[in-house]
C-alpha cells in the first residue's frame, strides 16, 4: 500500500526483497527494476536487481553489475 502512496525507490526494493525471501524472483525483479528506474546510481539497488536477474537466469545480470561498478 506504501508504494500505492508514494512510490519510492526504497519502497519498491522493499517488496523485491520481500518477493525474493519468497521464491518469486519474476516479481522481485519487477519492483527491483521500479526501485532503480527511480534511483539508477544507487549501487545497492542496482545488486538487488542483479540478484534477481541471476536467479532467473537472465542475461541482464552482467550488464547491472557492470553499470554499478562504474
Amino acid at each position: 500500500k506504501a508504494v500505492s502512496l508514494e512510490p519510492t525507490a526504497p519502497a519498491y526494493n522493499n517488496l523485491a526483497i520481500c518477493y525474493g525471501e519468497e521464491g518469486n524472483f519474476a516479481k522481485a525483479a519487477e519492483f527491483s527494476e521500479k526501485a532503480v528506474a527511480l534511483s539508477p546510481n544507487d549501487h545497492k539497488l542496482a545488486a538487488s536487481l542483479a540478484w534477481a536477474y541471476g536467479w532467473l537466469r537472465d542475461p541482464r545480470e552482467t550488464d547491472v553489475y557492470r553499470r554499478a561498478a562504474q
